[in-house]
Parts: structure tokens; C-alpha cells; sequence
């Protein structure tokens, strides 16, 4: 009996150590896998920050070429007839959309083309290269613009404002001080000079939820002059950026601002989490519209 009692013994030694056996082969492969997203993880937000960084990176650069062409003296005549500005009967000139591949130009209805203004389109027309090359080696950027105080605008690529005024997108009076693409970086709101990123807003253009990183553009006598943006949107954000090194449907990513809002946040994940009904899909995070992006 002591021998059965013994080989019992060693029998149920020998299951529960291969019991053992697994469950530690599981729980390291369980570990293995975890530490293999988290690494994939993290790399995708390495790879998020530096595709920021260099939209930072090219406002910044854009700036200084701005500041600095303004240091410079042009000639200016005849500028309008160079450029084709018109004048539409609402009262706000632009330059229409045409087969050249080119930036437009809006100005406010009651600005006088006067010779300040006509500085501004001289000096502005030097950064449509700079704007071109952006857009084109950066599948992420929607538009890149030259705002200043006198509510002129240069915009690569060209837009139709005439039917954005008719649709009541933008007001043929347009103030841009009215527009966090402006007022973030203004000397109210920062008065450092900093570059920013702008809270989550519905883009005038109707190209959905944007982010603009901006930058505040001023003259060698310290006067703010206007702003240099370049926009994302958030579709393109999502897709570009965000998700694109995820390859694991069971992963996903949140883009969190600096104040712990939601700037990305997966549509299915979050009706299971929150429990939200019926959530439309297009303004999904409107309840946090008010963020920032600054600086991830």
C-alpha cells in the first residue's frame, strides 16, 4: 500500500506541476503579448508627437520667413490686376478659383484696398511656394494661411468664398478676431508669442472638426500683424496619424489635450464605455470641442 500510496502520490505531483506548468506558460505569454502592444503603443505615440512636431516645426519656419519679409521694402503698384483680385457685388474682394495651381486671396467687405493692403498681398504672394511645398509633402495638412488684422487672408490651396458667404459659412464683414483660428495666438491670449494649437472646432469650409496650429506674426516694430495657420482635421488626424502604425483591431488609440479632454476617441469603444445610444458619428466628441492640443 505504501507503494500506491507513493505513486498516488507522484501521479498527482506530476499533474499539478503540469498544471502549474501551463498556467505559468500562459500567464507569460498573456505578459509577453501585453508587453508587445504596449511597446507598439508607445511607438505609435512617438510617432504621433514627432508628425506634431513638424507641423509645429513648419509654422514656426513660415513665421520667421513672414516676420522677415516684413523687414523688406516692395513695389506695389498696380497689385490687384496682377493677382486678379475682384470685387463681388457683397462687397469683399477675392481672387477667383481658376486651373492654376495657386493660393486665393479674401478680403473683408468695407477694407479699403489702400496701400497698406496692398503690401500685405505683395509681401504674402512670397510665401505661396513655402505654403505649395507644405501641403504637398504633408499628407496630414488640409490648408496652411496668412491672416492679418485688416482681415486679409492668403490660403493655399484656393477656396470659393463667394459660396461660403452665400451658404452664411463666413460673413461677407468677416472679422477675424471672431475666429479661434485668429484670437488663440492673439496678444490677448498670448501675449508670450508662443505657437499654439487651437481647441477642437467645426471648420468654416465644411471640412468637419479641425485642429490648427498657429503662430502669432509681428512686425520689427513689435506690432501684431496677424497669424500663420496650418489646419488638420481630425479625419485626417485619426487616419494619418493616430491609428496608423495600430495593425491590432482589439487596440486603439486616444488623443488626450493637455487639460484631459478628448480630442480622438474611437466611435464603437466609446458607445460600449459610456453607454451612449444614439451618438451621431460626426459630432461625437462635440461635448469636448472646447480642448486643446497644446502641445502633445
Amino acid at each position: 500500500m505504501p507503494l500506491i500510496c507513493l505513486t498516488n502520490l507522484s501521479m498527482r505531483g506530476i499533474e499539478t506541476v503540469g498544471i502549474t506548468t501551463k498556467e505559468e506558460s500562459l500567464n507569460k505569454l498573456k505578459y509577453d503579448t501585453i508587453e508587445l502592444q504596449l511597446q507598439n503603443l508607445k511607438n505609435n505615440s512617438k510617432y504621433i508627437n514627432l508628425e506634431l512636431q513638424r507641423i509645429y516645426d513648419q509654422v514656426s519656419h513660415v513665421r520667421l520667413v513672414t516676420e522677415g519679409l516684413y523687414s523688406e521694402t516692395y513695389s506695389i503698384n498696380n497689385i490687384e490686376a496682377d493677382i486678379g483680385l475682384v470685387k463681388d457685388q457683397k462687397g469683399f474682394y477675392w481672387t477667383p478659383i481658376d486651373n492654376q495651381d495657386r493660393s486665393g486671396i479674401f478680403i473683408s467687405s468695407g477694407v479699403a484696398i489702400d496701400s497698406k493692403i496692398r503690401q500685405d498681398i505683395k509681401i504674402s504672394s512670397f510665401l505661396e511656394p513655402i505654403f505649395k511645398n507644405i501641403i504637398q509633402n504633408n499628407n496630414n495638412v488640409d490648408a496652411i494661411y496668412f491672416m492679418t488684422t485688416d482681415n486679409l487672408t492668403r490660403i493655399y490651396p484656393q477656396i470659393n468664398f463667394p459660396d461660403l458667404v452665400e451658404r452664411g459659412r463666413i460673413p461677407a464683414e468677416m472679422n477675424c478676431y471672431d475666429y479661434p483660428f485668429f484670437y488663440t495666438v492673439d496678444p490677448l491670449n498670448n501675449p508670450e508669442k508662443k505657437i499654439k494649437w487651437t481647441d477642437t472646432y467645426f471648420d468654416v469650409t465644411d471640412k468637419g472638426w479641425m485642429v490648427t496650429c498657429l503662430a502669432p506674426v509681428y512686425l520689427p516694430n513689435n506690432k501684431f500683424k496677424g497669424i500663420i495657420g496650418i489646419d488638420i482635421t481630425i479625419k485626417n488626424l485619426k487616419q494619418n496619424i493616430v491609428n496608423k502604425n495600430i495593425e491590432n483591431s482589439q487596440l486603439y488609440t486616444l488623443l488626450l489635450d493637455n487639460k484631459g479632454n478628448n480630442v480622438i476617441y474611437p466611435y464603437e469603444e466609446q458607445k460600449e464605455l459610456f453607454h451612449l445610444s444614439a451618438v451621431n458619428k460626426n459630432t461625437a466628441f462635440s461635448a469636448n470641442k472646447n480642448t486643446a492640443l497644446d502641445h502633445l
